[in-house]
């Protein structure tokens, strides 16, 4: 064989999708993680800016951050990760997180609300602490 085919057959099978290829779940778990809290900064900075400005908050700025985690969980969906479910529950959740802590800085003498602290995570599969 020429150099010059194995030269394209090396590229040729490099540029092969990567959807053939399974990750495993760890790694997917790992990345999704990534991406949700990659938005979380970013919907973070979104308010930071509105408070630092003193002005109202850029609806905009939260529209680019849920269309990159959208974005982010779905390109990991066709990488060979198992397909996130409900991407929307997920851009939802750190939304309202964000946004609640965001309420509590903002004023801290309101009432604390009465969601789950992270400090205490519900049950995950894969995700709980092994008990010594």
């Amino acid at each position: 064989m020429s150099r010059a085919a194995l030269f394209a057959a090396f590229f040729l099978f490099a540029a092969m999708p990567a959807a053939a290829q399974r990750i495993p779940e760890g790694g997917c778990i790992h990345r999704k993680l990534s991406v949700v809290t990659q938005g979380a900064k970013l919907m973070a900075r979104c308010y930071s800016q509105a408070a630092r400005q003193s002005i109202a908050l850029d609806q905009e700025c939260l529209e680019r951050t849920v269309a990159r985690m959208k974005n982010g969980l779905t390109r990991l969906d066709l990488s060979g990760c198992d397909p996130t479910h409900d991407t929307n529950a997920l851009v939802g959740l750190t939304s309202d997180y964000v946004s609640a802590v965001a309420i509590e800085i903002a004023d801290p003498k309101k009432p604390a609300s009465s969601t789950p602290s992270p400090a205490t995570p519900a049950a995950t599969p894969g995700l709980t602490p092994e008990a010594p």
